[in-house]
């Protein structure tokens, strides 16, 4: 066909209209669901308040667009083809909150949303009403980003085995611009055949697992290294007499140089590569702790994301560092940790603007 569904307006209703939109994008993409304009209105002053900003950039904005069963917050409208909606913009108002979980506001409806073409950018409240400034520049880079991005999408659904093409593969497409998955963070689940505690053993027991502790995990904080290690051993906790044999044995590789230590979190020697690793599935609750983040590892996320985008500000990058890691929030505490090894990065592998906007340092 030489249109798309996105070229036909069903700003009209007429059935026979949406029908044929209807029809194009099933066979386009694999879906029915077209987005829908609502009668209804902001379910908030913070949406409204969000919506006149666009507005007052020569956007134009609908509230609340039906989609998939589900409402979005503001539809953004393409300038250059009035019939698509450009941007979905999700705020934190009443269908956030009445949503019945976190996993249905946060990952099931965006993921369904984004598999029916959308883009989505959301914001939160507290950042629109405290950092007003750095919010509109990230929604508009959002629009920008948005405007730039090709509209034809690959179809959902695979052609018939009978109909694959047998002459020589097409070229492939861009990469999309999705944020890479980390490594899954893997927990030492080795077990010490022994009769004596780790507290009663020799010295070279212990530090033989602590040695493999450090081999699997590292870099690994001390205290979540003497944890694991009475895990190894069969026991439940680390008191205070398995921790001072654990750090004593971690001293004695120290020594050996067949560990070496930086600001508490232990390597191997000579130190491998780091990896960012995902914690959301760690049995631990200490490593989804901010003071247990090794600050080489959220340096290696930092460029990890910078070489992925050509620029990013610093709010933005903290969160992308922080879903790398496998947190959804970013507590006072956690910011912290991440801003304070973005600090350390400047000059040494990235730049900062005035604007607060980090990029790649150029070799």
């Amino acid at each position: 066909s030489p249109i798309s569904a996105d070229d036909i307006d069903v700003s009209s209703r007429k059935p026979g209209t949406t029908a044929l939109r209807e029809f194009l994008q099933y066979a386009e993409k694999g879906y029915f669901d077209v987005p829908t304009r609502t009668e209804k209105s902001f379910d908030s002053n913070f949406e409204e308040s969000v919506a006149d900003f666009l507005r007052s950039r020569g956007l134009t904005v609908h509230p609340q667009v039906g989609m998939a069963g589900f409402y979005i917050d503001l539809g953004v409208i393409d300038p250059s083809k009035p019939s698509r909606y450009l941007l979905g913009v999700e705020c934190d108002g009443a269908t956030y909150h009445s949503s019945r979980s976190a996993r249905d506001r946060d990952r099931l409806r965006q993921e369904i949303l984004e598999s029916r073409g959308w883009t989505i950018h959301r914001i939160w409240s507290t950042d629109w009403f405290h950092r007003r400034n750095q919010e509109e520049a990230r929604l508009l880079d959002a629009v920008t980003k948005a405007s730039s991005t090709p509209t034809s999408k690959p179809p959902t659904r695979s052609p018939p085995a009978s109909a694959q093409p047998t002459a020589a593969p097409p070229e492939p497409d861009a990469a999309p611009d999705l944020p890479k998955t980390a490594t899954l963070y893997v927990e030492a689940t080795f077990r010490v055949k022994s009769d004596k505690a780790p507290h009663e053993a020799s010295m070279a027991d212990v530090a033989k697992a602590m040695y493999r502790i450090v081999e699997i995990e590292g870099p690994i904080h001390h205290e979540e290294a003497c944890r694991r290690l009475a895990s190894v051993w069969g026991l439940d906790r680390a008191g205070n007499r398995i921790r001072d044999a654990g750090l004593r044995a971690l001293t004695s590789l120290g020594e050996k140089c067949s560990c070496t230590s930086d600001g508490g979190f232990w390597t191997l020697l000579p130190s491998p590569p780091i990896t960012v690793r995902d914690r959301s599935q760690t049995e631990s609750s200490y490593l989804r702790r901010a003071e247990y983040l090794p600050p080489g590892e959220i340096r290696a996320a930092a460029l990890q994301v910078l070489s992925e985008n050509a620029r990013v500000h610093r709010d933005d990058l903290v969160v992308e560092i922080a879903r790398r890691f496998g947190f959804q929030r970013t507590g006072e505490d956690l910011w912290g940790a991440i801003d304070a090894v973005l600090r350390a990065l400047v000059g040494s592998g990235a730049s900062c603007d005035d604007e607060g906007y980090f990029r790649p340092a150029v070799p």
